[in-house]
């Protein structure tokens, strides 16, 4: 668990936020300056949205800011603690639907296949890459060149308009492994 997270919980468990069964945050104490201190609020609020979609919390104490994701918080809230080797994953693929029953622990693996798997991700592997400039028929000619042991992977590099290390990384099955099943 990140400092931040376990500052916000503090101040969920002191009363300043709450987190409702749908997940939603809201706070109900504004900082305002060390003569006042803490104001409660007469109408709660709630937390803003990054920019790029989740919904975070920020909160000030002792004259630091804290900030941390929604969706984080709220698992730890009902979960006790996240493992510095998992992620918080959105079931429904919605970055502002923190209800506990849409949110799961998972390794970075299994939330990348997940965000591909529901068209989340959307990047374009192989050979429909923007920035890709071999063919699959290239690849192959490159392996089967190089086995001749005609070609230095320099030479082949600069036959195909490609650094020698990637040359070395497809000679090797580090780069285009989809051709390899």
């Amino acid at each position: 668990m990140k400092k931040s997270e376990k500052v916000i919980i503090e101040a969920v468990k002191s009363g300043e936020f709450s987190i409702d069964s749908e997940g939603r945050i809201w706070r109900y104490a504004k900082w305002i300056n060390y003569r006042v201190g803490y104001r409660r609020l007469t109408n709660p609020i709630r937390g803003e949205r990054s920019n790029i979609g989740y919904l975070e919390v920020s909160y000030s104490k002792n004259e630091k800011s804290y900030r941390a994701k929604s969706h984080r918080i709220v698992w730890i809230y009902f979960h006790n603690s996240i493992s510095n080797d998992k992620q918080i994953n959105h079931k429904n693929g919605v970055r502002s639907d923190n209800r506990p029953c849409n949110l799961e622990l998972v390794t970075s693996a299994e939330n990348v296949q997940h965000a591909y798997r529901t068209g989340l991700a959307k990047g374009r592997p192989g050979t429909r890459h923007h920035m890709v400039k071999l063919s699959k028929k290239d690849v192959y000619k490159i392996r089967s060149m190089y086995n001749t042991n005609k070609y230095s992977q320099e030479h082949l590099g600069k036959l195909f308009g490609i650094s020698q290390t990637h040359v070395g990384r497809i000679i090797r099955h580090k780069r285009w492994q989809c051709l390899d099943h």
